[in-house]
């Protein structure tokens, strides 16, 4: 086509109400020549709404597309890392396990002498302390009790909940005992109250001498942190 024929049929279109991109693809041209050949032409209010409409929705998409570019480039980067993650520790030892439990009775456990307890949320958590007082304990059984600790407005869901926990932690029911309940009830408003099951208050019964252990091992870590240099330089 000429372009003298090309830029009479660009400005009619133009003066429909045609988009300079929706021009430039009907007569197979560039945007530069078309927005050149129509920039005297200046649309009515009622023509440029619909290409403003339309402009919108595809800068929406646009960024939904782009969106969901970076949420599987974020996927991907957690997939890798993740892998990596699995490569560097490889099979946990019972003695990788046995490092973990001081280590989180360090943080997490009570502090006071002569009781071994600890509580949390996480059954993962509790699961890797249980792990590991058997692991002291080897000689025997170790006497464990739990305690759940709930909102009272949950209390309805305590079997439920009760259940969960038994579950979780591998426990008889008799080695749980009476719930407590927290008087107040949630001022904010949750999304998936059907989750919340509570803290659990794992108390390991007749430990004194387990929890002087266990603050021995402690002991130890925390002198070899501050005296070992190679601990400090790694």
């Amino acid at each position: 086509m000429a372009k003298s024929a090309q830029k009479l049929q660009a400005r009619a279109l133009r003066k429909q109400g045609k988009s300079i991109g929706e021009i430039a693809s009907l007569l197979n041209a560039s945007k530069g020549a078309i927005s050149y050949w129509c920039r005297d032409i200046s649309l009515s209010k009622d023509q440029m709404h619909p290409l403003l409409i339309t402009n919108l929705q595809g800068l929406k998409k646009g960024q939904l597309i782009v969106a969901e570019m970076r949420r599987n480039e974020r996927y991907d980067r957690v997939g890798k890392f993740q892998m990596e993650a699995f490569e560097d520790i490889g099979k946990l030892t019972e003695r990788d396990l046995f490092m973990l439990g001081i280590a989180l009775y360090w943080a997490e456990g009570s502090k006071t002498r002569g009781q071994t307890i600890l509580c949390n949320t996480d059954p993962n958590i509790l699961r890797a302390f249980l792990h590991f007082v058997q692991y002291v304990h080897s000689r025997y059984s170790p006497e464990i009790q739990c305690r759940i600790q709930l909102n009272i407005s949950h209390k309805e869901r305590y079997q439920q909940i009760l259940a969960y926990w038994m579950s979780e932690l591998s426990l008889k029911e008799n080695q749980f005992a009476k719930p407590t309940f927290i008087q107040v009830k949630h001022k904010k408003i949750y999304p998936h109250p059907e989750k919340y099951y509570g803290v659990v208050r794992i108390v390991v019964r007749k430990s004194t001498n387990l929890n002087y252990k266990i603050n021995g091992y402690i002991n130890v870590v925390k002198y070899t942190v501050q005296n070992d240099a190679r601990v400090a330089q790694w």
